[in-house]
């Protein structure tokens, strides 16, 4: 298992240079969201994405989500906890991409 943070702030990183760009501009804090999301993703890490959901519902509470935004994470976030792990792939992948 990849250590938490670290390893995902590594895989996060391995993501970003591999191709995701920010052509279509995720403002920086949805995207960040979106990358951690996708390291605990291709993990398939239950554990990572409860502490994700609740990094999400602090940049809601905290106004740095529109609630578009907020949705779209939500939206990634509930099918990978359901284990819909390729939905979820794919939706971050439309997100961040």
């Amino acid at each position: 298992m990849i250590p938490h943070p670290i390893g995902r702030m590594l895989i996060g990183a391995a993501l970003l240079t591999s191709g995701c760009g920010d052509s279509r501009g995720v403002p920086s804090e949805c995207r960040k969201a979106a990358e951690m999301l996708q390291a605990a993703i291709e993990a398939e890490n239950f554990r990572w994405l409860d502490g994700d959901a609740k990094w999400i519902e602090r940049l809601k509470s905290d106004g740095k989500l529109s609630d578009a935004e907020y949705r779209s994470l939500r939206r990634i976030l509930d099918k990978a906890k359901e284990g819909d792990w390729k939905t979820a792939r794919e939706l971050n992948s439309k997100l961040r991409d």
